[in-house]
């Protein structure tokens, strides 16, 4: 699981980067090559096409050209290679490390919290398909959301690295740790699959077609009877969709099947251990400073305020945090000053009548960036429920009724 708090801590297992591991034999302990670390290859490797001497195999080190992926006979696969052309482990473990709290924890929160339809959990996207009858599925928003075909993406570039065997498509699966990740894909899936019970593959005028694949011809429908070649259930017949949706069928499950049976406290269960850990936070405000990030600094004229929330991560809740996980922090920015460094006018605007002047502040002119204490970026969507603009009169009679 590389998106597991283990290989948040650690990177890449050492089971699948060490050089050698200890095997027990009948008589003793012995040491051999780790047969998860990399493959030696027994034959070239893709096509050479010879540029002068740009990729000539017989030069040692043997760097390959970016866009070739070819590898000589005798060589093993890398992960992040060096200019030797060997694996960088510390490189590789870094990437993992970086991209598990940044991309893999909280692209399948997202995915598991927001997805439950399968097209939009199993596709990049919509415009890699149409339906049946020929239309395009243009009311489907894949906006806001991830699936898990971008979460298996990310760990691909992840552990290759610039051209390392797992990052290009043709030459991945050379690596063995391509055949353990696609197990996890597996695992996802399945857990995905258990709490979206009553989602799958469309039929009828729902079920789409491909433009065509290396064993599909163009525009042949997409339905759970489809066969999956080239891959074969026997001599005569090929696996299809629909005979491997229950992976209790075919003779294995996963831990959290057995220990949640409910869909929704399996849900629950994937969210909290998934969800990116982002407390402490803090929300800061600009104004009329669209190109803001997290990394603008709180002297910038532009910046109005913040809203902070000091609490623990997720890992170290008390009692009533672990009650009330839900609890919304309120909190208020007081944009008088800020606007008065801007020169935004203070008294032109009348909220109710949307009565905007050209001096006056508008909404759009605010805008928010969420980071942790460390100014580490989190994602907007993740801290902020909403945002309300209210405008007072602060003379002597003021009364506090707010114009929202």
């Amino acid at each position: 699981d590389w998106a597991s708090p283990v290989i948040l801590a650690n990177g890449v297992p050492s089971n699948l980067s060490n050089d050698t591991v200890d095997i027990e034999t009948p008589k003793r302990i012995e040491k051999i090559t780790n047969p998860l670390r990399s493959y030696t290859l027994l034959q070239d490797l893709g096509t050479l096409f010879l540029a002068g001497d740009s990729s000539n195999p017989t030069k040692r080190p043997y760097v390959p050209d970016a866009n070739t992926p070819f590898t000589p006979k005798g060589y093993s696969i890398v992960r992040h290679p060096t200019s030797n052309y060997t694996s960088d482990k510390s490189d590789t473990s870094l990437s993992v490390v970086t991209d598990c709290s940044t991309v893999f924890r909280p692209s399948i929160a997202q995915t598991f919290q927001y997805v439950v339809n399968w097209n939009q959990f199993s596709n990049h996207g919509d415009s890699q398909f149409k339906f049946a009858d020929g239309k395009t599925p243009f009311n489907e928003n894949f906006g806001y959301y991830t699936s898990i075909e971008v979460v298996h993406d990310s760990v691909h570039s992840s552990l290759g690295g610039k051209d390392g065997h797992m990052g290009k498509s043709d030459i991945a699966a050379f690596d063995p740790i391509f055949f353990l990740y696609h197990c996890n894909v597996d695992r996802l899936t399945t857990i995905w699959q258990a709490i979206n019970p009553n989602a799958w593959i469309e039929n009828g005028d729902k079920a789409t077609f491909t433009e065509g694949t290396f064993t599909k011809q163009p525009h042949k429908k997409l339905t759970g009877s489809t066969s999956l070649t080239p891959f074969r259930k026997s001599e005569t017949e090929f696996w299809t969709s629909n005979g491997i949706k229950y992976i209790e069928d075919l003779g294995y499950t996963y831990p959290e099947l057995q220990d949640y049976k409910d869909p929704n406290e399996l849900k629950k269960y994937v969210i909290d251990l998934y969800h990116p850990n982002i407390a402490p936070y803090e929300l800061h405000i600009f104004i009329d400073k669209p190109d803001t990030d997290a990394k603008t600094p709180k002297n910038s004229p532009n910046f109005a305020g913040l809203i902070s929330c000091f609490a623990r991560g997720k890992e170290t809740q008390c009692a009533n945090c672990i009650a009330y996980p839900d609890a919304v922090v309120h909190g208020c920015v007081d944009l008088t000053i800020c606007m008065q460094i801007l020169n935004i006018n203070l008294n032109s605007i009348t909220l109710k009548k949307l009565d905007f002047t050209s001096s006056s502040l508008k909404p759009d002119q605010i805008k928010f960036v969420a980071c942790k204490n460390n100014n580490e970026p989190i994602k907007l969507e993740n801290i902020l429920i909403r945002a309300d603009l209210y405008v007072f009169d602060k003379g002597p009679d003021h009364n506090h009724n707010y114009e929202e």
